[in-house]
């Protein structure tokens, strides 16, 4: 065939020789993007017609299955990079065009039952004469299964049924992410009302023409302002403005998309999409899923009781409670914040001076490094990346004989850019084409440079950097032979494990030892002050266990039986049942940027945050033993977990590396020791 794209010469065998050209894969611009989306869909287009055009009797793994997998990661690889254009440009007017039209189109090119015809033809004239690895029968398995919970074995009719409504689906999905990418809402208040915010943080807002603050809607700025600030009314009116992003279009669109997704659902033969989602999974089926979060919250629920009964004792003077002493919703950030500056004397502020930004990836660099066997070489700018502040990691075996793979940090906040974290892996790297490393790209947002200090990020920033370069050494360190569903592991309430697990690092005495350094006077934090964060990390544990365990019933009420939602009645019966000591704001509409609820990978599995959380404290329990530094418990994690991705059941990983069945005994133990912390009593 011609190549047009060159995404697929590189999938073809060519080569990404550094971490510049890695960084040039995501198109500098609107044009750039809607040319590597044409000439991707031109030459997906053409791998489907040779791989279709193959008689029947003759099939082979190669021009069959391995064929079927090529176009599979062309389309998979396109797909990252038209969304990582919608995150990270700043043509804010166009930059969701390429993507949205990608979409469309790679839906139309993968919804063809011809697909599952060919399959079935390698099954029955070409399977019996090859010898299959365990991987390779397992792949041709898993992509069967998937054909089937498609649609593609339907009759005709209702198979075009099932297409037309993932068409609707995907459009309604685009509409409601693009919506939150492109919302810059904002709350303009008098700078004299900020007291208590971070007066580096203040001074680094924009203003408007009366020179008043202009605090843009944004995780970054409530975790600032909400947290910190003394006046009630500034809280009540960020929360407010929080609650207004992307609202009411997305809550429209939201619910557009539950009623689609539960047709889709009903015509493959499943009672409502939690059960075609979850069929496949670790959890099995959406009962199993609700009891098991039914079983943690027996847990986090006595520890948060503890928890508000002790912050009750200590209101600040600045708050008032609602009628029976309940808490606003505005108000628990802060009166949470309060109270550890009162019980535990711990003020984040003074922690993020012990983490400049430079220092942390140093230091974080550093543990990965050491633990997972590798050698990395940091770039602190990418030369030809989408924008001058993108650094960059490149991944070596030890002893640097091979490059593994490119890791792309956007890090830094700035206007129009996706304002949350997450990390794309982007690339993959497969046994069968070793020498072409990975591409990964993580994006955050710490704080913009102040010209008298070096940017400092706060204890909870640490924490998801460790985490997204989880996700990016998962993808970087999968070495299957193949590509998969374009995640590196086959369940996806799985795949928050190896990110998960290494937050735990930054908990250790040692490892904050190691990776804090005061800007100032170069020392780490002291003890007294790492004893106080651990406290207050206990004390806070049970609140964010039982926050988590809401959304992830949230997400599940959405998608249960019934192709009509509510979603507003929903949210806030749910929220009163959780927590019934704080009273709800009536403009609380958070299923409207509730991305996890649109996007495919997700849907009803954010419960995965969960369990993934439940087994990563069973795989730490083993490497705490061994030591977090040591690099033979290290190499075991990466041969048993990382390396076979997705070619194995998780549970088979996780029973290679702890040598039986996993559970969730250690993370229960975890949550009832919550309720035991003297501080709380």
């Amino acid at each position: 065939m011609i190549v047009t794209s060159n995404i697929l010469a590189l999938l073809l065998g060519g080569m990404l020789p550094d971490i510049g050209a890695a960084a040039k894969l995501l198109p500098c611009d609107v044009v750039a993007a809607e040319t590597m989306v044409t000439q991707s869909l031109a030459d997906a287009a053409e791998l489907k017609k040779e791989l279709l055009a193959i008689p029947s009797h003759e099939r082979t793994y190669v021009n069959t299955v391995m064929a079927y997998d090529r176009f599979d990661q062309l389309l998979g690889v396109v797909d990252c990079l038209v969304s990582e254009f919608s995150y990270l440009s700043d043509d804010v007017k166009n930059r969701n065009i390429p993507n949205d039209r990608f979409c469309s189109a790679a839906i139309l090119l993968r919804a063809d039952k011809n697909f599952f015809r060919a399959f079935q033809e390698y099954e029955h004239y070409g399977m019996a004469k090859e010898i299959l690895t365990a991987e390779q029968q397992y792949y041709f398995k898993k992509v069967m299964r998937s054909f089937v919970s498609q649609g593609y074995s339907l009759n005709s009719e209702l198979f075009e049924k099932v297409k037309q409504l993932r068409e609707k689906e995907e459009a309604l999905v685009c509409c409601f992410t693009n919506a939150i990418n492109a919302d810059r809402s904002f709350v303009v208040v008098d700078e004299s009302m900020l007291t208590g915010v971070d007066p580096e943080f203040i001074a680094a807002q924009e203003r408007d023409e009366d020179a008043k603050i202009k605090l843009y809607c944004n995780a970054f700025v409530a975790a600032k302002v909400l947290k910190y600030c003394s006046n009630r009314v500034v809280r009540k009116t960020l929360f407010e403005g929080l609650q207004r992003r992307a609202y009411p279009e997305n809550v429209i669109t939201l619910e557009s998309l539950i009623a689609v997704r539960d047709e889709r659902a009903q015509l493959l033969g499943f009672d409502d999409y939690n059960s075609l989602c979850l069929h496949n999974s670790m959890i099995k089926t959406p009962e199993n899923a609700y009891t098991f979060l039914d079983f943690l919250e027996q847990s986090a629920r006595v520890a948060r009781a503890n928890g508000i009964a002790a912050v009750k004792k200590c209101i600040p003077s600045d708050v008032i409670l609602d009628t029976g002493d309940t808490i606003l919703q505005e108000d628990i950030g802060y009166i949470i914040t309060e109270y550890e500056k009162t019980v535990f004397s711990l003020d984040d502020q003074l922690i993020a001076e012990y983490f400049s930004a430079q220092k942390t990836i140093t230091g974080m660099l550093a543990i990965y490094e050491k633990f997972m066997n590798v050698e990395f070489e940091y770039t602190d700018k990418v030369a030809g990346a989408w924008h001058d502040t993108v650094a960059g990691v490149t991944v070596y075996t030890k002893g640097r004989s091979a490059i593994l793979g490119y890791i792309l940090l956007d890090l830094y906040s700035r206007p129009y850019k996706y304002s949350h974290a997450c990390c794309f892996n982007t690339m993959p790297r497969t046994v069968s084409r070793p020498e072409q490393p990975g591409v990964a790209i993580i994006i955050t947002n710490f704080p913009e440079a102040i010209d008298t200090q070096p940017i400092l990020v706060n204890h909870d920033t640490v924490r998801i950097l460790f985490h997204e370069f989880g996700h990016a050494m998962h993808g970087i360190l999968s070495a299957t032979e193949h590509y998969g569903s374009r995640v590196w592991t086959s369940q996806h309430d799985f795949l928050e494990l190896p990110s998960q697990l290494l937050e735990f690092w930054i908990w250790d005495r040692d490892i904050l030892k190691l990776i804090s350094c005061h800007y100032k006077t170069g020392e780490s934090l002291p003890d007294e002050l790492i004893d106080k964060m651990l406290a207050a990390h206990k004390f806070e544990s049970g609140f964010y266990c039982l926050s988590r365990l809401f959304l992830s019933r949230y997400s599940l009420d959405c998608f249960s039986t019934g192709n009509h939602k509510d979603t507003t009645q929903l949210l806030f019966a749910l929220f009163r049942k959780h927590f019934p000591e704080i009273v709800i704001n009536q403009n609380y509409r958070m299923q409207a940027f509730f991305r996890h609820l649109a996007l495919s990978g997700y849907g009803p599995f954010y419960y995965g945050y969960e369990l993934s959380q439940a087994y990563a404290y069973e795989v730490f329990a083993v490497i705490k033993k061994h030591g977090l530094l040591n690099p033979e418990i290290g190499k075991r994690y990466v041969n048993c977990i990382l390396k076979p991705g997705a070619s194995k059941d998780a549970s088979e990983l996780l029973r290679d590396f702890l040598g039986r069945p996993v559970s969730a005994d250690a993370y229960v133990a975890w949550l009832r020791s919550l309720s035991q912390s003297d501080e709380t009593q």
